[in-house]
């Protein structure tokens, strides 16, 4: 009698010892999850973290910045009162300046917290998702990708960019902005893809039915920057 109630007892704690594990376990996955995620950190994510921390500030710094000498150029090409997608929106300043001239825009971007600003100032549903996020076929008239590419790797520009020209409807076109030269790295805590024109026109080549429309350089606080649009065929 005693050994049966020795043998229940033992069975008893294995038992207490799987549950106590077993909690543990699911209150240290959180912690466990992000452990893994900040081992296999990306440049991209990276990026993320850094606007995310500093959204207040970066909306601030550009919220008020004019940027006329690529919307001109921009929507001679796309239809009045057409879609626009602002592919990386930042604080919302370009999805704002879209609708007071009165096109149906649609803008995402990878950073929550930049999200909650863009939503505030347009008073839009701001969609938090990334280039790869992109599955739309041939909704939009025109694509404002506005100092957003450039924080890609070079070896991921072409998927993203074939994502954003089957997410154009037939003569929609996409706009492009880079610094200007050779770098890939880290600068200021953000990750940047340096282009020049022959580079990416390289890079757009197997692109099928897209040919470039214009292409343009012009400094904005103290740098080169490259402009590029095309269009879908």
């Amino acid at each position: 009698m005693k050994k049966n109630i020795w043998s229940w007892m033992g069975w008893g704690a294995l038992v207490l010892i799987v549950i106590s594990g077993l909690i543990w376990a699911y209150s240290s996955f959180p912690m466990l999850i992000s452990s893994i995620h900040f081992s296999y950190s990306t440049p991209q994510s990276k990026t993320v973290d850094y606007y995310d921390i500093h959204a207040n500030q970066f909306g601030s710094d550009t919220a008020h910045m004019d940027f006329t000498s690529r919307y001109k150029p921009f929507l001679k090409y796309v239809k009045k009162g057409g879609h626009i997608l602002d592919a990386g929106c930042g604080c919302g300043r370009d999805v704002e300046y879209f609708q007071k001239q009165g096109y149906e825009v649609t803008a995402f971007d990878a950073s929550i917290e930049m999200v909650r600003i863009a939503t505030k100032i347009t008073g839009k549903e701001i969609s938090c998702r990334t280039f790869d996020d992109v599955n739309e076929m041939q909704q939009y008239d025109g694509i404002w990708a506005n100092n957003s590419l450039l924080h890609l790797p070079k070896k991921r520009l072409f998927y993203s960019i074939d994502k954003l020209c089957r997410a154009l409807k037939p003569g929609g076109v996409l706009f492009m902005s880079f610094k200007k030269g050779d770098f890939e790295g880290f600068e200021e805590g953000r990750y940047y893809t340096y282009m020049d024109e022959e580079t990416l026109e390289k890079i757009l080549k197997p692109l099928e039915d897209i040919e470039k429309v214009e292409a343009w350089t012009e400094v904005e606080d103290g740098h080169l920057w490259l402009q590029m649009i095309i269009k879908k065929t």
